[in-house]
């Protein structure tokens, strides 16, 4: 796990998100660590709750942090998203572009492609109805129209 440091004053013109070490982000941000291994962990045993695959994973290793691989956890994650089980939750600032790669990125990875879907089911009507002036009138047919302009 590694941390992304935003610095907004230095950052101002465009969206630099540094990578740094959990220790120096311990010692930088008292707490901020621990906070997220709980959530990260809390994050775990949620994906293990609800995708079978993942479960194996989680039983098989156990709780341990650094044992998960990303493409695991996010194959995890697109799995459940697919069977519509659960939906991530990403968090940004539109205004400053912060998150918003991050945001697209996720939506190509987790939500379903068309591929992914079945089609449709339904049916296709045609309306014959024209609106003029606020006034509704039928679409006239070619015999109708023929008829109009012989008289």
């Amino acid at each position: 796990m590694e941390a992304l440091l935003y610095n907004p004053q230095t950052d101002v013109d465009s969206v630099r998100m540094r990578r740094i070490s959990l220790e120096r982000a311990s010692t930088s941000f008292p707490g901020i660590v621990e906070k997220a291994t709980q959530s990260r962990r809390k994050m775990l045993n949620a994906l293990a709750e609800i995708d079978e695959i993942f479960m194996d994973f989680y039983i098989e290793k156990g709780e341990h942090e650094g044992i998960y691989s990303i493409e695991e956890i996010l194959q995890a994650i697109r799995r459940v998203c697919l069977a519509r089980q659960g939906v991530p939750v990403l968090c940004g600032a539109s205004l400053k572009g912060v998150g918003a790669e991050a945001l697209l990125d996720s939506a190509i990875s987790f939500l379903p492609s068309p591929i992914d879907r079945p089609l449709p089911i339904g049916r296709l009507e045609v309306c014959s109805t024209v609106q003029t002036k606020g006034r509704k009138k039928r679409a006239k047919s070619k015999k109708s129209k023929e008829r109009d302009l012989e008289s």
